[in-house]
């Protein structure tokens, strides 16, 4: 009896000891250059937010493809549910930056995310419930677009006001590194998930990623206001669509924003709307399943 007492001490205390080497690991990786900007409180704050909702956002592009396919056996609708949700981002992104502007960036993002929580929560349950129905794949994708076009800006303004300019670089290096782990671990999670427990199953996931994202979100503070503004941004002394006109002008008049926007028109017009096809050469071409079809998509975020 005392050595068996004796055995387990000696195991807690070993467990204890690699805790806290994993701890003092962890602490000596944090110390690094590259990972300066986690330094700062609100910046650390923001980036683990940001984690949750970037591996819930790639975990939709396999999970809404495989939906809709499962649901319609048709290629047009696979499309076509990819092209309604691009029609929210053409027609208010220009709002949405001029709202990240001018109103509370941290209350928009939060919005955001609980409205995106409950469309996957809900999604999830109408498919557990067998009563999902194409128009559910359609009204969804609509409104979560339309939330995200209005959570990109702010979150994009939120990193400068996390960290001060002199760790701005090292931040948004920071986030485009979240961005593409993301890319690589979240397909292929939704993938497994789906082989294992169907498309509910990874809603469900989504939906608590997002609950996550929330919660981390919503211990920020509140960003300080700059000066120049009536509402806590500079530029509010011009009406809020004539700040849209001069926000246009100033993309179209400058060579380099002009150019960088060229370039993401293109792509996004022909080339990164192949993965949308993705559910046929997976299931169909393929025969791999939900599962090969995540690992296609975790193939990008290696490649990037």
């Amino acid at each position: 009896m005392r050595d068996h007492r004796e055995s387990e001490a000696a195991a807690g205390i070993a467990n204890l000891t690699t805790i806290a080497r994993i701890r003092a690991w962890l602490a000596g990786i944090l110390e690094l250059e590259i990972f300066a900007a986690l330094h700062h409180p609100q910046y650390r704050l923001l980036w683990t937010s940001n984690v949750f909702s970037s591996m819930a956002t790639w975990m939709d592009q396999v999970t809404r493809g495989w939906l809709i396919y499962e649901l319609t056996n048709s290629s047009f609708q696979l499309g076509l549910v990819r092209g309604v949700q691009a029609l929210p981002i053409l027609l208010l992104a220009p709002i949405a930056g001029s709202t990240a502007d001018r109103y509370s960036r941290k209350s928009q993002v939060m919005v955001s995310l609980v409205v995106d929580a409950l469309l996957y929560g809900l999604l999830a349950v109408l498919i557990f419930a067998r009563s999902i129905e194409p128009w559910h794949v359609y009204v969804s994708a609509v409104f979560m677009a339309s939330v995200w076009t209005f959570q990109q800006p702010s979150r994009a303004a939120m990193v400068s006001d996390s960290v001060p300019p002199n760790a701005l670089t090292n931040a948004i290096g920071l986030n485009a590194m979240m961005f593409n782990v993301a890319r690589i671990t979240g397909p292929a999670l939704a993938g497994i998930i789906i082989a294992g427990w169907n498309t509910g199953g990874a809603y469900a996931v989504q939906s608590a990623f997002y609950v996550l994202a929330a919660i981390w979100n919503l211990k920020l503070r509140e960003e300080k206001p700059a000066s120049g503004g009536a509402n806590g941004h500079a530029g509010h002394d011009e009406g809020f669509f004539q700040s849209i006109v001069t926000g246009w002008k100033f993309s179209w008049q400058n060579t380099e924003v002009r150019t960088g926007l060229l370039v993401v028109v293109y792509a996004s017009f022909f080339i990164i709307p192949f993965n949308t096809l993705l559910p046929v050469f997976a299931r169909d071409l393929l025969g791999v399943g939900a599962k090969g079809q995540g690992l296609l998509l975790t193939s990008m975020g290696v490649g990037a």
